[in-house]
Protein backbone atom coordinates (compact mmCIF):
# COMPACT_ATOMS: atom_id res chain seq x y z
CA UNK A 1 0.00 0.00 0.00
CA UNK A 2 2.82 2.11 0.59
CA UNK A 3 3.49 3.05 -3.30
CA UNK A 4 -0.06 3.67 -4.13
CA UNK A 5 -0.24 6.09 -0.83
CA UNK A 6 1.77 8.68 -2.78
CA UNK A 7 -0.55 8.63 -5.93
CA UNK A 8 -3.92 7.46 -4.02
CA UNK A 9 -4.42 10.28 -1.35
CA UNK A 10 -8.03 8.79 -1.22
CA UNK A 11 -6.55 6.23 0.48
CA UNK A 12 -6.48 7.93 3.87
CA UNK A 13 -10.32 8.58 3.90
CA UNK A 14 -12.39 7.33 6.63
CA UNK A 15 -14.60 5.13 4.51
CA UNK A 16 -10.96 3.39 2.58
CA UNK A 17 -9.05 2.74 6.03
CA UNK A 18 -10.93 0.04 7.89
CA UNK A 19 -10.54 -2.13 4.44
CA UNK A 20 -6.73 -2.06 3.71
CA UNK A 21 -6.70 -5.19 5.50
CA UNK A 22 -9.45 -6.77 4.30
CA UNK A 23 -9.21 -10.13 1.75
CA UNK A 24 -10.30 -9.41 -1.68
CA UNK A 25 -12.81 -12.23 -1.94
CA UNK A 26 -14.57 -9.93 1.18
CA UNK A 27 -14.16 -6.86 -0.86
CA UNK A 28 -15.58 -8.20 -3.98
CA UNK A 29 -18.18 -9.97 -2.39
CA UNK A 30 -19.36 -7.05 0.12
CA UNK A 31 -19.49 -4.81 -3.37
CA UNK A 32 -21.94 -7.56 -5.20
CA UNK A 33 -23.93 -7.91 -2.60
CA UNK A 34 -24.57 -4.20 -2.45
CA UNK A 35 -23.02 -1.98 -5.66
CA UNK A 36 -23.81 1.02 -3.93
CA UNK A 37 -21.68 0.50 -1.39
CA UNK A 38 -18.70 1.78 -3.99
CA UNK A 39 -16.18 2.22 -1.44
CA UNK A 40 -15.19 -1.95 -1.77
CA UNK A 41 -14.88 -1.34 -5.25
CA UNK A 42 -12.64 1.73 -4.75
CA UNK A 43 -10.29 -0.46 -2.51
CA UNK A 44 -10.48 -2.84 -5.16
CA UNK A 45 -9.66 -0.64 -7.80
CA UNK A 46 -6.60 1.46 -6.09
CA UNK A 47 -4.98 -2.16 -5.63
CA UNK A 48 -5.07 -3.40 -8.73
CA UNK A 49 -4.96 0.04 -10.97
CA UNK A 50 -1.68 -1.14 -12.20
CA UNK A 51 -2.11 -4.78 -13.17
CA UNK A 52 -2.97 -4.57 -16.44
CA UNK A 53 0.09 -2.81 -17.32
CA UNK A 54 2.56 -3.62 -14.79
CA UNK A 55 2.58 -7.34 -15.83
CA UNK A 56 4.95 -9.30 -17.56
CA UNK A 57 2.28 -11.62 -19.17
CA UNK A 58 0.89 -8.44 -20.80
CA UNK A 59 1.95 -8.47 -24.43
CA UNK A 60 0.02 -5.48 -25.39
CA UNK A 61 2.06 -1.86 -26.16
CA UNK A 62 1.42 0.76 -24.08
CA UNK A 63 -0.01 3.37 -26.17
CA UNK A 64 -2.47 0.82 -27.03
CA UNK A 65 -3.30 0.32 -22.82
CA UNK A 66 -3.49 4.05 -22.14
CA UNK A 67 -5.97 4.43 -24.67
CA UNK A 68 -8.18 2.10 -24.30
CA UNK A 69 -7.75 1.89 -20.24
CA UNK A 70 -10.87 3.35 -19.24
CA UNK A 71 -12.89 1.35 -21.62
CA UNK A 72 -10.73 -1.75 -19.92
CA UNK A 73 -12.04 -0.79 -16.37
CA UNK A 74 -15.58 -0.58 -17.09
CA UNK A 75 -15.29 -3.52 -18.86
CA UNK A 76 -13.51 -5.14 -15.86
CA UNK A 77 -15.88 -3.47 -13.18
CA UNK A 78 -19.29 -4.74 -15.60
CA UNK A 79 -18.24 -8.66 -15.05
CA UNK A 80 -16.74 -8.20 -11.41
CA UNK A 81 -20.23 -7.26 -10.33
CA UNK A 82 -21.77 -10.21 -11.71
CA UNK A 83 -18.74 -12.79 -11.62
CA UNK A 84 -19.63 -16.02 -10.20
CA UNK A 85 -17.21 -16.05 -7.17
CA UNK A 86 -16.38 -19.48 -5.91
CA UNK A 87 -13.37 -20.77 -2.85
CA UNK A 88 -10.41 -21.16 -5.71
CA UNK A 89 -11.48 -17.52 -7.26
CA UNK A 90 -8.59 -15.28 -7.61
CA UNK A 91 -9.11 -11.94 -8.63
CA UNK A 92 -6.03 -10.34 -9.50
CA UNK A 93 -6.32 -13.11 -12.43
CA UNK A 94 -9.61 -12.41 -12.88
CA UNK A 95 -8.41 -9.11 -13.59
CA UNK A 96 -6.06 -9.70 -16.11
CA UNK A 97 -8.14 -12.05 -17.38
CA UNK A 98 -11.06 -10.11 -18.32
CA UNK A 99 -8.69 -7.25 -19.86
CA UNK A 100 -7.49 -9.39 -22.08
CA UNK A 101 -10.91 -10.56 -22.90
CA UNK A 102 -11.83 -6.81 -23.57
CA UNK A 103 -9.26 -6.57 -26.58
CA UNK A 104 -10.60 -10.24 -27.98
CA UNK A 105 -14.76 -9.04 -27.68
CA UNK A 106 -13.83 -5.55 -29.05
CA UNK A 107 -11.06 -6.91 -32.00
CA UNK A 108 -8.42 -4.03 -30.97
CA UNK A 109 -5.95 -4.62 -32.79
CA UNK A 110 -2.51 -3.96 -31.19
CA UNK A 111 1.54 -4.41 -31.52
CA UNK A 112 2.57 -7.39 -29.86
CA UNK A 113 5.93 -6.19 -27.26
CA UNK A 114 5.89 -5.00 -23.75
CA UNK A 115 6.28 -1.50 -22.93
CA UNK A 116 7.04 0.91 -19.16
CA UNK A 117 4.18 1.43 -16.83
CA UNK A 118 1.51 3.08 -17.48
CA UNK A 119 1.68 6.65 -16.34
CA UNK A 120 -0.02 8.08 -13.27
CA UNK A 121 -2.58 10.88 -14.21
CA UNK A 122 -5.53 12.20 -13.00
CA UNK A 123 -7.72 10.16 -15.50
CA UNK A 124 -6.52 7.07 -14.15
CA UNK A 125 -6.79 7.71 -10.67
CA UNK A 126 -10.54 8.85 -10.83
CA UNK A 127 -11.64 6.06 -13.07
CA UNK A 128 -14.18 4.87 -10.33
CA UNK A 129 -15.88 7.95 -9.86
CA UNK A 130 -15.90 8.52 -14.04
CA UNK A 131 -17.63 4.88 -14.15
CA UNK A 132 -20.24 5.98 -11.83
CA UNK A 133 -20.69 9.46 -13.18
CA UNK A 134 -21.32 7.78 -16.72
CA UNK A 135 -23.61 5.53 -15.20
CA UNK A 136 -25.44 8.49 -13.82
CA UNK A 137 -25.37 10.32 -16.62
CA UNK A 138 -27.24 7.61 -18.48
CA UNK A 139 -29.70 7.84 -16.21
CA UNK A 140 -30.89 11.62 -16.78
CA UNK A 141 -33.43 12.74 -19.39
CA UNK A 142 -31.96 12.45 -22.97
CA UNK A 143 -32.04 17.13 -22.77
CA UNK A 144 -30.90 16.89 -19.84
CA UNK A 145 -28.13 14.76 -20.91
CA UNK A 146 -27.16 16.37 -23.84
CA UNK A 147 -27.33 19.62 -22.10
CA UNK A 148 -24.45 18.85 -20.05
CA UNK A 149 -22.24 16.93 -22.14
CA UNK A 150 -22.62 20.07 -24.85
CA UNK A 151 -21.38 22.67 -21.95
CA UNK A 152 -19.45 20.39 -19.53
CA UNK A 153 -17.22 18.26 -22.37
CA UNK A 154 -17.42 20.26 -25.07
CA UNK A 155 -17.93 23.93 -23.76
CA UNK A 156 -20.18 25.06 -26.21
CA UNK A 157 -21.66 27.79 -25.63
CA UNK A 158 -25.35 29.08 -24.28
CA UNK A 159 -26.47 30.58 -27.74
CA UNK A 160 -24.41 27.70 -29.87
CA UNK A 161 -26.66 25.39 -28.07
CA UNK A 162 -29.99 27.39 -28.10
CA UNK A 163 -30.10 27.48 -31.59
CA UNK A 164 -29.01 23.51 -31.97
CA UNK A 165 -31.40 22.80 -30.12
CA UNK A 166 -34.04 25.06 -31.98
CA UNK A 167 -32.84 22.96 -35.15
CA UNK A 168 -33.79 19.50 -33.86
CA UNK A 169 -37.53 21.30 -32.80
CA UNK A 170 -36.66 22.30 -29.28
CA UNK A 171 -36.87 26.19 -28.08
CA UNK A 172 -35.52 27.23 -25.23
CA UNK A 173 -34.67 30.67 -23.52
CA UNK A 174 -31.36 30.87 -21.79
CA UNK A 175 -33.09 30.83 -18.57
CA UNK A 176 -34.65 27.61 -19.46
CA UNK A 177 -31.90 26.09 -20.47
CA UNK A 178 -30.17 27.20 -17.22
CA UNK A 179 -32.60 25.56 -15.69
CA UNK A 180 -32.47 22.62 -17.43
CA UNK A 181 -28.60 22.46 -16.77
CA UNK A 182 -28.83 22.80 -12.94
CA UNK A 183 -32.00 20.16 -12.36
CA UNK A 184 -29.98 17.99 -14.76
CA UNK A 185 -26.58 18.64 -12.43
CA UNK A 186 -28.28 18.03 -8.87
CA UNK A 187 -30.26 14.49 -10.79
CA UNK A 188 -26.47 13.57 -11.89
CA UNK A 189 -24.52 14.42 -8.41
CA UNK A 190 -27.67 12.75 -6.68
CA UNK A 191 -27.54 9.70 -9.00
CA UNK A 192 -23.91 8.77 -7.49
CA UNK A 193 -23.20 6.28 -4.60
CA UNK A 194 -22.91 8.44 -1.25
CA UNK A 195 -19.48 6.18 -0.86
CA UNK A 196 -18.30 7.42 -4.12
CA UNK A 197 -19.42 11.49 -2.63
CA UNK A 198 -17.61 11.06 0.43
CA UNK A 199 -14.45 9.54 -1.50
CA UNK A 200 -14.36 12.06 -4.79
CA UNK A 201 -15.96 14.72 -4.43
CA UNK A 202 -16.23 15.61 -0.49
CA UNK A 203 -12.65 14.82 0.53
CA UNK A 204 -10.60 17.67 1.43
CA UNK A 205 -7.03 16.06 0.28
Amino acid sequence: MNGNNIFFSDLNHELLIPLHKESDIFLWKKWQSNPSQARYLVEIFIRYHKLINDSQENDIDKVTLDKYYKQIWFYIIDNLLEYPISKDTILRDVIFTLSKNFFQEHNVIYKSFYLSPIDYDLLKKYIPLIYFLNKSLNKLNSLERLIIVAIDKFGWQEEKLIEYLRQHQQNLTIPELKSYYTKGYSNLINNLPTDIIAIYLQNDD
